[in-house]
């Protein structure tokens, strides 16, 4: 199994996006002055993944070849959200206390 994810950095004073590729092992990270699906295919790595990869439902993973889980870290964000900002949506804060 492995995870990623991306987040952006200043390298010399140029924003870039991070992926990160990560098992219970060991880590990769990749600056590239793109994102998603260019930066993906510069890094190299999940073309060559086989197993289970836990991501954040982005487009630009779901075109490798491998098992894919979403990170519910994310799903309980945008419940949460939902919840504040519609409270006469009560399904919301079931979906919340079934996934913790």
């Amino acid at each position: 199994m492995a995870h990623v994810d991306e987040t952006s950095r200043r390298v010399n004073g140029t924003l870039h996006w991070l992926p990160v590729l990560s098992t219970n092992r060991l880590t990769a990270y990749f600056p590239h002055p793109k994102r998603r699906a260019k930066a993906l295919n510069a890094f190299g790595l999940l073309s060559q993944f086989v197993g289970v990869l836990a991501h954040d439902h982005g487009a630009a993973y779901e075109r490798y070849q491998c098992l894919h889980a979403f990170c519910n870290a994310r799903h309980l964000r945008k419940l949460i959200a939902i919840a504040e900002r519609s409270p006469s949506q009560p399904w919301t804060t079931d979906m919340i206390t079934l996934l913790c």
